[in-house]
Protein backbone atom coordinates (compact mmCIF):
# COMPACT_ATOMS: atom_id res chain seq x y z
CA UNK A 1 0.00 0.00 0.00
CA UNK A 2 1.35 3.39 -0.98
CA UNK A 3 1.60 5.60 2.08
CA UNK A 4 0.50 9.22 2.44
CA UNK A 5 3.56 11.38 3.03
CA UNK A 6 2.73 13.68 5.90
CA UNK A 7 4.43 16.77 7.25
CA UNK A 8 3.54 18.05 10.71
CA UNK A 9 3.94 21.54 12.14
CA UNK A 10 3.71 21.81 15.91
CA UNK A 11 4.69 18.74 17.95
CA UNK A 12 4.43 20.23 21.44
CA UNK A 13 1.18 20.25 23.41
CA UNK A 14 -1.67 18.67 21.48
CA UNK A 15 0.67 18.21 18.52
CA UNK A 16 2.29 15.32 20.38
CA UNK A 17 -0.98 13.39 20.10
CA UNK A 18 -1.39 14.32 16.45
CA UNK A 19 2.10 13.02 15.71
CA UNK A 20 1.45 9.84 17.70
CA UNK A 21 -1.65 9.21 15.59
CA UNK A 22 0.31 9.73 12.39
CA UNK A 23 2.99 7.30 13.53
CA UNK A 24 0.42 4.63 14.43
CA UNK A 25 -1.55 4.99 11.19
CA UNK A 26 -0.41 2.28 8.73
CA UNK A 27 -1.30 4.51 5.77
CA UNK A 28 0.83 7.53 6.83
CA UNK A 29 4.58 8.12 6.62
CA UNK A 30 5.93 11.09 8.59
CA UNK A 31 8.53 12.73 6.36
CA UNK A 32 8.77 16.33 7.59
CA UNK A 33 8.58 18.05 10.99
CA UNK A 34 8.71 21.68 12.11
CA UNK A 35 8.30 23.24 15.53
CA UNK A 36 9.24 26.56 17.14
CA UNK A 37 11.64 24.43 19.20
CA UNK A 38 13.97 23.41 16.38
CA UNK A 39 15.99 21.08 18.58
CA UNK A 40 12.82 19.17 19.46
CA UNK A 41 11.91 18.94 15.77
CA UNK A 42 15.42 17.71 14.94
CA UNK A 43 15.38 15.03 17.62
CA UNK A 44 11.99 13.69 16.60
CA UNK A 45 12.86 13.82 12.89
CA UNK A 46 16.04 11.84 13.49
CA UNK A 47 14.06 9.26 15.45
CA UNK A 48 11.54 8.82 12.64
CA UNK A 49 13.85 9.17 9.66
CA UNK A 50 12.14 12.43 8.68
CA UNK A 51 13.54 15.88 7.87
CA UNK A 52 13.36 18.82 10.28
CA UNK A 53 12.67 22.35 9.06
CA UNK A 54 13.55 25.60 10.81
CA UNK A 55 10.44 27.51 9.74
CA UNK A 56 6.84 26.52 9.16
CA UNK A 57 6.81 28.15 5.73
CA UNK A 58 9.92 26.28 4.61
CA UNK A 59 8.29 22.94 5.38
CA UNK A 60 5.14 23.79 3.45
CA UNK A 61 7.06 25.17 0.48
CA UNK A 62 9.85 22.59 0.20
CA UNK A 63 8.97 19.32 1.92
CA UNK A 64 8.09 16.31 -0.25
CA UNK A 65 4.69 15.64 1.28
CA UNK A 66 1.12 14.93 0.22
CA UNK A 67 -0.65 16.28 3.31
CA UNK A 68 0.01 18.88 5.97
CA UNK A 69 -0.89 18.28 9.63
CA UNK A 70 -1.19 21.37 11.85
CA UNK A 71 -1.38 21.71 15.64
CA UNK A 72 -0.82 25.39 16.38
CA UNK A 73 -2.31 28.49 18.02
CA UNK A 74 -5.37 29.54 16.03
CA UNK A 75 -3.95 32.73 14.51
CA UNK A 76 -1.09 30.82 12.86
CA UNK A 77 -3.33 28.52 10.81
CA UNK A 78 -4.74 30.71 7.98
CA UNK A 79 -1.49 31.65 6.18
CA UNK A 80 -0.23 28.06 6.36
CA UNK A 81 -3.51 26.62 5.07
CA UNK A 82 -3.44 29.09 2.17
CA UNK A 83 0.16 28.19 1.39
CA UNK A 84 -0.68 24.49 1.52
CA UNK A 85 -3.55 25.00 -0.90
CA UNK A 86 -1.25 26.72 -3.37
CA UNK A 87 1.10 23.72 -3.18
CA UNK A 88 -1.73 21.24 -3.66
CA UNK A 89 -1.48 19.72 -0.18
CA UNK A 90 -4.36 18.15 1.73
CA UNK A 91 -4.75 19.66 5.21
CA UNK A 92 -5.56 18.26 8.64
CA UNK A 93 -5.71 20.80 11.45
CA UNK A 94 -6.72 20.74 15.07
CA UNK A 95 -10.00 22.39 15.96
CA UNK A 96 -11.52 24.90 15.59
CA UNK A 97 -12.13 25.38 11.90
CA UNK A 98 -11.25 29.08 12.19
CA UNK A 99 -11.44 32.11 14.48
CA UNK A 100 -14.65 33.38 12.88
CA UNK A 101 -17.18 32.52 10.21
CA UNK A 102 -15.64 34.53 7.37
CA UNK A 103 -12.19 33.08 7.94
CA UNK A 104 -13.59 29.56 8.03
CA UNK A 105 -15.63 30.10 4.87
CA UNK A 106 -12.59 31.45 3.02
CA UNK A 107 -10.41 28.47 3.94
CA UNK A 108 -13.08 25.87 3.11
CA UNK A 109 -13.85 27.43 -0.26
CA UNK A 110 -10.14 27.74 -1.08
CA UNK A 111 -9.42 24.04 -0.55
CA UNK A 112 -12.63 23.02 -2.30
CA UNK A 113 -11.61 25.02 -5.38
CA UNK A 114 -8.30 23.16 -5.35
CA UNK A 115 -10.12 19.81 -4.92
CA UNK A 116 -8.19 19.16 -1.70
CA UNK A 117 -9.27 17.42 1.50
CA UNK A 118 -9.67 19.62 4.58
CA UNK A 119 -10.16 17.78 7.88
CA UNK A 120 -10.68 19.24 11.36
CA UNK A 121 -9.58 17.35 14.47
CA UNK A 122 -12.87 16.24 16.04
CA UNK A 123 -11.39 13.19 17.75
CA UNK A 124 -14.36 12.42 19.99
CA UNK A 125 -16.04 10.65 17.10
CA UNK A 126 -13.42 7.90 17.41
CA UNK A 127 -13.41 7.43 21.20
CA UNK A 128 -15.07 4.22 22.46
CA UNK A 129 -17.92 5.80 24.42
CA UNK A 130 -19.07 8.39 21.91
CA UNK A 131 -18.60 6.08 18.92
CA UNK A 132 -20.79 3.44 20.56
CA UNK A 133 -23.33 6.10 21.46
CA UNK A 134 -23.67 6.94 17.78
CA UNK A 135 -24.22 3.25 16.96
CA UNK A 136 -26.88 2.91 19.67
CA UNK A 137 -28.86 6.03 18.72
CA UNK A 138 -31.76 4.00 17.18
CA UNK A 139 -32.36 2.41 20.61
CA UNK A 140 -33.74 5.63 22.14
CA UNK A 141 -36.44 6.24 19.53
CA UNK A 142 -37.49 9.81 18.77
CA UNK A 143 -34.95 12.25 20.22
CA UNK A 144 -36.53 15.15 22.09
CA UNK A 145 -33.60 16.44 24.20
CA UNK A 146 -29.82 16.56 23.61
CA UNK A 147 -27.28 17.71 26.18
CA UNK A 148 -23.56 18.30 25.92
CA UNK A 149 -21.46 19.22 28.95
CA UNK A 150 -17.74 19.99 29.02
CA UNK A 151 -16.22 21.45 32.18
CA UNK A 152 -12.65 21.49 33.45
CA UNK A 153 -10.12 23.89 34.94
CA UNK A 154 -7.43 25.30 32.67
CA UNK A 155 -4.21 26.52 34.27
CA UNK A 156 -3.84 30.09 35.54
CA UNK A 157 -2.49 31.49 32.27
CA UNK A 158 -4.60 31.29 29.11
CA UNK A 159 -1.67 32.70 27.12
CA UNK A 160 -2.78 33.23 23.50
CA UNK A 161 -6.15 31.62 24.28
CA UNK A 162 -7.07 34.70 26.28
CA UNK A 163 -6.53 36.97 23.27
CA UNK A 164 -9.62 37.45 21.14
CA UNK A 165 -7.55 38.37 18.08
CA UNK A 166 -5.31 35.33 18.35
CA UNK A 167 -7.80 32.68 19.45
CA UNK A 168 -11.16 33.93 18.15
CA UNK A 169 -12.96 32.62 21.24
CA UNK A 170 -12.63 30.66 24.44
CA UNK A 171 -14.67 28.03 26.23
CA UNK A 172 -17.21 27.66 23.40
CA UNK A 173 -15.12 28.08 20.24
CA UNK A 174 -11.97 26.37 21.49
CA UNK A 175 -12.71 23.41 23.77
CA UNK A 176 -16.45 23.61 23.13
CA UNK A 177 -15.86 22.89 19.46
CA UNK A 178 -15.79 19.21 20.41
CA UNK A 179 -19.15 19.46 22.20
CA UNK A 180 -20.76 21.32 19.32
CA UNK A 181 -19.46 18.71 16.87
CA UNK A 182 -20.75 15.89 19.06
CA UNK A 183 -24.33 17.17 19.08
CA UNK A 184 -24.28 17.95 15.36
CA UNK A 185 -22.93 14.46 14.65
CA UNK A 186 -25.44 12.69 16.90
CA UNK A 187 -28.62 14.67 16.24
CA UNK A 188 -27.94 16.86 13.20
CA UNK A 189 -27.62 20.60 12.70
CA UNK A 190 -30.18 22.54 14.76
CA UNK A 191 -32.46 25.07 13.12
CA UNK A 192 -32.28 27.68 15.88
CA UNK A 193 -29.35 28.54 18.12
CA UNK A 194 -29.12 30.99 21.01
CA UNK A 195 -26.06 31.53 23.21
CA UNK A 196 -24.82 33.51 26.18
CA UNK A 197 -21.21 33.75 27.32
CA UNK A 198 -19.21 35.45 30.06
CA UNK A 199 -15.63 35.85 31.30
CA UNK A 200 -16.03 36.92 34.93
CA UNK A 201 -14.79 33.75 36.66
CA UNK A 202 -11.25 35.06 37.21
CA UNK A 203 -11.57 38.73 38.17
CA UNK A 204 -8.00 39.06 39.47
CA UNK A 205 -6.05 37.37 36.71
CA UNK A 206 -3.01 39.35 35.47
CA UNK A 207 -3.12 37.62 32.08
CA UNK A 208 -4.90 38.64 28.85
CA UNK A 209 -8.52 37.67 29.37
CA UNK A 210 -10.73 38.77 26.49
CA UNK A 211 -12.33 35.45 25.60
CA UNK A 212 -15.23 33.65 27.25
CA UNK A 213 -14.58 31.24 30.10
CA UNK A 214 -18.19 30.03 30.34
CA UNK A 215 -20.93 29.65 27.74
CA UNK A 216 -24.42 28.18 27.54
CA UNK A 217 -25.92 27.41 24.14
CA UNK A 218 -29.58 26.58 23.54
CA UNK A 219 -30.70 24.76 20.38
CA UNK A 220 -33.95 23.74 18.73
CA UNK A 221 -34.66 21.45 15.80
CA UNK A 222 -37.56 21.58 13.32
CA UNK A 223 -39.22 18.51 14.80
CA UNK A 224 -39.49 20.20 18.22
CA UNK A 225 -36.44 18.58 19.84
CA UNK A 226 -34.38 20.86 22.05
CA UNK A 227 -30.87 20.83 23.45
CA UNK A 228 -28.21 22.74 25.28
CA UNK A 229 -24.43 22.87 25.61
CA UNK A 230 -22.61 23.88 28.78
CA UNK A 231 -18.94 24.74 28.31
CA UNK A 232 -16.64 26.06 31.02
CA UNK A 233 -12.86 25.83 31.35
CA UNK A 234 -12.25 27.54 34.69
CA UNK A 235 -13.96 25.24 37.18
CA UNK A 236 -14.32 21.70 38.49
CA UNK A 237 -15.16 18.86 38.84
CA UNK A 238 -14.04 17.91 35.34
CA UNK A 239 -16.80 16.53 33.14
CA UNK A 240 -17.11 15.76 29.45
CA UNK A 241 -20.17 13.83 28.38
CA UNK A 242 -23.18 13.78 26.08
CA UNK A 243 -26.75 12.83 26.97
CA UNK A 244 -29.42 11.97 24.40
CA UNK A 245 -33.02 11.62 25.60
CA UNK A 246 -35.53 9.84 23.38
CA UNK A 247 -39.05 8.42 23.50
CA UNK A 248 -37.69 4.90 24.22
CA UNK A 249 -34.77 5.68 26.50
CA UNK A 250 -31.68 7.75 27.30
CA UNK A 251 -28.02 7.40 26.32
CA UNK A 252 -25.28 8.82 28.55
CA UNK A 253 -21.71 8.68 27.23
CA UNK A 254 -18.21 9.88 28.01
CA UNK A 255 -14.82 8.99 26.50
CA UNK A 256 -14.73 5.50 27.92
CA UNK A 257 -18.26 4.14 27.82
CA UNK A 258 -21.98 4.57 27.24
CA UNK A 259 -25.03 3.58 29.28
CA UNK A 260 -28.52 3.01 27.88
CA UNK A 261 -31.38 3.72 30.31
CA UNK A 262 -35.07 3.03 29.99
CA UNK A 263 -37.36 6.05 30.44
CA UNK A 264 -37.87 4.86 34.03
CA UNK A 265 -34.11 4.86 34.71
CA UNK A 266 -33.37 1.14 34.54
Amino acid sequence: MEKLRGGIIGIGGFGRMTLAGMIEAPSVLVTAIADYDYELAQAKAQELGAKAYRTYEELVEKAEIDALFLALPHHLYPPLVRLAAERGLHVYKEKPLARNFQEGLELVELLERKNLRFMIGTQRRWTPGFRTMKEWMPEVGQVFLARGQYVFCWGPDFRWRGSLEQSGGGALLDMGYHTVDMINWLVGLPDEVYAAASNIARPNTPYPYETDDTAVTLMRWKNGAMGYLLTCWVSSPAEERALIHGSEGTLVADWEGVTLYTPQGE
